[in-house]
Parts: structure tokens; C-alpha cells; sequence
């Protein structure tokens, strides 16, 4: 139980509404073993709509500076990160630890003058304000931005993910959204927007409908922007039973229990929670070849990587896992195994802990 003489942690999280995974991330550290020596609590807006909003500011100076936490964690660089970095410089905020998620020149699909602003402004201001910084990838970590602005880099240190056990494959829940027992699934479970490659998905799914194949049938699980125009494309898939798109679900785990394959066609990541979260229950992977992906999967061992943006890999690689299916089952327990290695939570918490420590010995700023 929290008590207020514990040093008090604010996560502050730059998208309202608990969906996706700098979410997950803040709840697996409010949740685990940390909680037994700090306090945490959570900070959120709406993701900024401007690159300058002054009411922003204005509200979140208010609540830092009535809060009372004796660190500020705050997740990713993004615009909405810097109107709360300017709003905790003005509030005093004693000290400000980032963790850094991506980088403008990674986003897809950002226009030209939006990238530039970001990458020349609101990242180098975001960097050169905190106290200490650490990746989730070693990709984020050597990037030029981060080693020229930042005070205290602490490098990167992987996403973790809870030791949850492998599920057994709840068949009633199978036939529940439409499936046989028999049917081979492939699953995808992100945000529902084009940056997340759920326009791609769609185009591979004509695809394998153009050249004959009825299966593998397909499982895309999330909410966002384009859902709607996902659920509209592939409506005939929709009506026969070839792909299943129940939107948000809580119970992500029993339906990966239940699906043969991970896939993940995103533009840009930088580590994944919903491919650890596959992996751990012994699913493999497809994926592209973007940001800090490489560093959770091992092509050809754990699963597949493709090229960002291309619907024929991705046909490909949808078309192999189906027609290889032991190698696919050999490369999910390869998964598992790298996932209690690599990904567990009691090395990110020893690794987060001496971060917290340090960054609180730190005078307050001023």
C-alpha cells in the first residue's frame, strides 16, 4: 500500500483515454514491484490538437505544481511532452526523468514542416530540460538527438513484460467470435490507425483473396482513428467469416492463446508490447523491419521480419506461417524463451529503480 512518506512518482502519459502502449508501460510500473517504495500517480491530457495550445500549458503548470511528487516520469518527446515540459519548468518541477519511445523522423506519416518543427524544436527542448533519459531501445538510445541534448543517458532498457503463464486455447471462445477450432488465425493487436499498418493488413487480406486462399482467417484487435474504415473495407471479409474486428478487448491474452500468429505490419515502433505479449504466449511473429523491432525478434527464430510498407512481403510472410506451420510453432517457443531472457520484469525494475534513486539524490531544480 502506497503511503505518503514513500517518494512520490508522477507518470505523466500524453494520451488520454488508457489506450496503447505507453499505457501499458505506465501501468506495468505503477504495478510492480516499485510500488512498495514509491507512490505513483498519473498525469494525462488530450493529445495536443496545435503545436502551441497556452490553455495546455496553463492546466497542467497548475496541476504540477499542486501535486506535491518529488519526480516527474514522463513518457516520449512528442508535442504534447513539450507542452508539459513547459509547464513543469514554470511549475518548478523538482526533477524530470523521460522516457523516450520515438523520434519525429520516424513517423510515417507526419508531413514535411511537421517534422522538421518537432525534430528541431520540441525534441531538442524536451531533451535539454530533463534531468535523465533512457530508451526503450538500443535503436533510440545511439541517436544523435539524444546524445548531443541530454544531460544524464541512461541508455536503453527494454519494455518489460509480466511472467504470465501460456494459456491453453479457450475453444469456446474461439467458436464465440466466429472461428472453427480448426481455423488458422493470425492476430493483430494495436492501435487501429494507419501508422499501426492496418490499411496494409487490409491490402494483404485482398490479396490473399485475389490469388485463392481462404485461410489463414484473421483476428485485428484494437480502437482508434481508422477502425471504421478498416471495418468498411474488409466488411465481405467481415460476412463470411474471414476476419473478426471486435475493437478494443480487455482480454488480449486468451485471444493470442487462441491465434497462431502474431502480426504487426506498423510503419514505425520502437519496442512492442503487443509482440511480447504474443511471444510470451508462444506465438510468432511477423513484423517489419522499423525502429526497435529487430531487437525483439530474431528474424527466422522467432519470426519474420519485413519491409516497412510493402503488402507483397507482406502477403508473403502471411502465406509462409500458414504453409509452415511447426517451423511457425518451433519459432513460438523460441519467442517464449527470448521473452523470459530479455524482456522480464525484475531486470527492468532493479534497472528503473537505481534511475529513480539517482534522480531523486538530485537537488530540486530551481
Amino acid at each position: 500500500m502506497n503511503t505518503p512518506n514513500k517518494p512520490y512518482v508522477l507518470q505523466f502519459v500524453p494520451t488520454a483515454g488508457g489506450l496503447g502502449g505507453l499505457w501499458t508501460y505506465s501501468k506495468i510500473i505503477a504495478n510492480s514491484s516499485l510500488k512498495d517504495k514509491y507512490r505513483f500517480g498519473v498525469s494525462t491530457v488530450e493529445k495536443a490538437s496545435k503545436l502551441f495550445t497556452p490553455s495546455m500549458i496553463m492546466k497542467l503548470r497548475k496541476e504540477f505544481k499542486e501535486c506535491g511528487a518529488d519526480l516527474l516520469h514522463m513518457h516520449d518527446a512528442t508535442p504534447t511532452v513539450w507542452h508539459a515540459m513547459v509547464a513543469a519548468k514554470l511549475a518548478k518541477f523538482p526533477r524530470i526523468l523521460i522516457t523516450n519511445h520515438a523520434f519525429a523522423e520516424d513517423l510515417f506519416f507526419l508531413t514535411h514542416w511537421k517534422k522538421v518543427v518537432w525534430r528541431e524544436y520540441i525534441e531538442p527542448y524536451v531533451f535539454r530540460n530533463c534531468d535523465g533519459l533512457f530508451n526503450v531501445s538500443s535503436f533510440g538510445a545511439a541517436k544523435p538527438t539524444i546524445i548531443n541534448n541530454v544531460r544524464r543517458n541512461y541508455g536503453a532498457i527494454n519494455v518489460p513484460i509480466p511472467d504470465f503463464p501460456v494459456l491453453k486455447p479457450d475453444y469456446e471462445l474461439k467458436k464465440s467470435l466466429g472461428f472453427s477450432e480448426n481455423d488458422y488465425i493470425g492476430i493483430l493487436v494495436s492501435r487501429a490507425d494507419k501508422e499501426k499498418g492496418w490499411i496494409l493488413i487490409a491490402e494483404a487480406i485482398e490479396l490473399l483473396e485475389a490469388r485463392g486462399m481462404a485461410q489463414p482467417k484473421f483476428l485485428l484487435v484494437g480502437d482508434g482513428p481508422d477502425l471504421e474504415l478498416t471495418r468498411e473495407r474488409l466488411k465481405r471479409f467481415v460476412e463470411k467469416g474471414q476476419v473478426v474486428i471486435p475493437g478494443r478487448r480487455s482480454d488480449v491474452r486468451e485471444l493470442n492463446a487462441i491465434s497462431d500468429f502474431c502480426v504487426l505490419p506498423t510503419y514505425r515502433d520502437y519496442q512492442s508490447s503487443s509482440l511480447l505479449e504474443a511471444m510470451q504466449q508462444c506465438k510468432p511473429v511477423l513484423t517489419t523491419k522499423c525502429g526497435g523491432n529487430a531487437e525483439i525478434v530474431v528474424d527466422e527464430i522467432t519470426g519474420k521480419l519485413i519491409s516497412v510498407g510493402d503488402s507483397e512481403q507482406l502477403f508473403d510472410g502471411i502465406k509462409w506461417f500458414y504453409e509452415h506451420r511447426d517451423e511457425g510453432v518451433r519459432m513460438g517457443l523460441a519467442g517464449r524463451k527470448r521473452v523470459e531472457d530479455h524482456f522480464n520484469l525484475p531486470t527492468f525494475e532493479s534497472k528503473l529503480d537505481r534511475i529513480y534513486a539517482e534522480m531523486l539524490a538530485l537537488p530540486p531544480q530551481r
